[in-house]
């Protein structure tokens, strides 16, 4: 799809996911912004990054512009605390402004494909979260869907010295790798080539939805660094139980 087209598509399920007024904790003033020189500026920006990374170039450095010094005083002036309810709720949200926007798209456009929860076909059935079906109701593929709409300021001082906050922010959480290990063991029970991780990205500098399949994501798993994130408000329960995980694994790169 030429990028024109798939940042206006873009700009269309945000402007839906701002009119909802979804609830995002500690949203940022760039959240869904609907600006049309902004989606400019963003594009040139997008395609930047996608040519220095097909010759092998590392990302460009931030601009330390108004908006980069807006976002690092935010985020990091804003620690993050854990509300592992109201996550969910808000999780959930995403998923069906996602859903139905998908479908309407598909729709509109005489296909015959349609999204809807996966765990409608099995209540045990956690993870992935959305499942594509085709004209005879049959499955096809499977997505699992993550948010990322805060950017990792200090990944270049946790991870990687040439990482930058916009570009390499997409983490899967993990709990001394059991979770990423349960979820593997599940995608293996669908098919590996019937799964794709897909991430709605809507970051001050750059939004999208990117997405990376189920056997990249398990490849570059074992190639990472891992970092422990320092424990928050809201990871532990009233009698002392998990409730969030405290170590991500981090991707080089967004597509």
């Amino acid at each position: 799809m030429n990028p024109k087209e798939s940042v206006k598509i873009y700009k269309e399920l945000a402007i839906e996911a701002k009119e909802l007024e979804i609830k995002v904790p500690a949203a940022h003033s760039y959240l869904f912004d609907t600006h049309e020189n902004y989606y400019e500026d963003f594009l040139n920006f997008y395609l930047r990054q996608t040519e220095r990374s097909l010759i092998g170039l590392s990302p460009e450095l931030p601009p330390n512009d108004d908006r980069c010094n807006y976002c690092r005083s935010f985020h990091v002036g804003n620690l993050k605390n854990i509300n592992k309810d109201a996550d969910v709720k808000f999780g959930s949200a995403l998923e069906e402004v996602f859903i139905d926007f998908c479908n309407k798209k598909l729709s509109s456009e005489g296909r015959t494909l349609k999204l809807e929860l996966a765990a409608r076909e099995n209540e045990n059935f956690h993870m992935p979260d959305i499942k594509v079906t085709n004209k005879s109701g049959e499955s096809i593929m499977f997505l699992e869907f993550k948010c990322i709409f805060r950017p990792f300021i200090k990944i270049n001082q946790k991870v990687n010295r040439e990482f930058q906050c916009y570009s390499n922010s997409m983490t899967l959480d993990i709990s001394n790798g059991k979770k990423l290990e349960n979820q593997k063991k599940l995608v293996e029970q669908i098919g590996l080539e019937k799964v794709m991780y897909v991430y709605w990205y809507d970051l001050p500098c750059i939004k999208g939805i990117f997405w990376i399949p189920a056997s990249d994501v398990y490849k570059i798993w074992g190639e990472q660094e891992e970092y422990k994130r320092r424990v928050v408000a809201g990871d532990y329960g009233e009698y002392g139980n998990q409730r969030a995980l405290l170590k991500r694994s981090i991707f080089h790169y967004i597509k």
